[in-house]
């Protein structure tokens, strides 16, 4: 009976173990796979909130200008005007100026029922361009909410 025991002991580890390098148990146990394919196999598992009587909130924040074709010089102060929905108002909003490849972060404001602008003051050594965008984005400091960017291109240019 001794043998039979550790037999049996013996298969059961090589079970688990086998078990646990085939993919069927590797999907159950989620070893070697990325978070979305771990979340994947739970997809049905998941409640449809898609109907008629669930409301799901959504948040908006639109840049209303610079928003394209616009001219602004380096050096002079502009500003940069958005709008948001009910669920925006008071919370943090980042503006950033971008171009392709790069940009930087111009300032941070809070979007308010009365503020809807934020004040830059243009960097006289910005580089003359004509393919600028404003992206805004309000968060509630750990994850985005809404977020915007021009429509189409400005350019800043020099002051002279």
């Amino acid at each position: 009976m001794k043998g039979y025991k550790k037999y049996a002991v013996g298969l059961m580890v090589c079970f688990v173990a086998f078990g646990l390098m085939s993919s069927s148990a590797s999907a159950f146990w989620g070893f070697g796979k990325s978070k979305k394919e771990n979340n994947a196999n739970y997809a049905g598992a998941v409640v449809n909130v898609n109907n008629k009587n669930s409301k799901i909130a959504t948040s908006t924040i639109v840049v209303v200008s610079p928003n394209g074709g616009e001219q602004w010089k380096a050096g002079t102060k502009k500003n940069i005007v958005f709008k948001g929905d009910v669920n925006v108002i008071d919370k943090p909003v980042l503006l950033y100026l971008r171009w392709p490849n790069n940009s930087f972060l111009i300032g941070e404001t809070v979007l308010t029922k009365s503020k809807k602008i934020y004040s830059w003051k243009i960097p006289k050594a910005l580089e003359q361009r004509n393919d600028y965008k404003i992206t805004v984005v309000a968060h509630d400091g750990t994850i985005t909410i809404a977020e915007d960017e021009s429509d189409n291109f400005f350019s800043i240019i020099s002051k002279k």
